[in-house]
């Protein structure tokens, strides 16, 4: 009786995973290409603002894992047999009081971006693109694209 029950559970779990790309798969084919324009978007803007709130946040702790990462590279060096430069005192007291790079802030952003935010993305898209799409034909604008901007099936 435990093995059926184990594979119904198993079969749960699997479509409960596959929901969420199953919701973007139906809305692209009923929305066509306009569905992917709208998430896009989205992701455009949930990045930008991820990206925005780490910059003026968290831009002291993003330093302190840059300056990890970079002195865990140096050890890494040193046991390889590799030549480390030395950093004075002075030089690191001044790179620890600067920003940290766009590169390293980019990148924290897109990783949040990509994974924290990835249901609310799916969602915000569902929720918005047929409002979109009847906008974009109300306007008249899917005229001039009409295979962007189906009509809804």
């Amino acid at each position: 009786m435990a093995q059926p029950l184990l594979r119904l559970s198993q079969v749960a779990f699997r479509r409960s995973l596959a929901q969420p790309q199953g919701k973007l798969k139906e809305l692209v084919k009923k929305y066509g290409p306009a569905g992917v324009i709208v998430y896009l978007g989205v992701g455009a803007v949930d990045l930008g603002l991820t990206f925005a709130f780490i910059q003026v946040a968290g831009s002291d702790k993003v330093k302190k894992v840059e300056r990890y990462a970079l002195d865990t590279m140096d050890s890494a060096k040193a046991m390889v047999g590799w030549q480390v430069e030395k950093r004075d005192h002075e030089t690191a007291a001044a790179e620890d009081d600067e920003k940290p790079s766009l590169t390293s802030v980019f990148l924290l952003a897109y990783g949040i971006h990509k994974t924290l935010f990835l249901p609310v993305r799916l969602a915000v898209t569902t929720a918005i693109t047929p409002a979109f799409v009847r906008k974009v034909h109300s306007l008249g604008w899917a005229k001039y694209a009409p295979r962007l901007f189906p009509a809804p099936k």
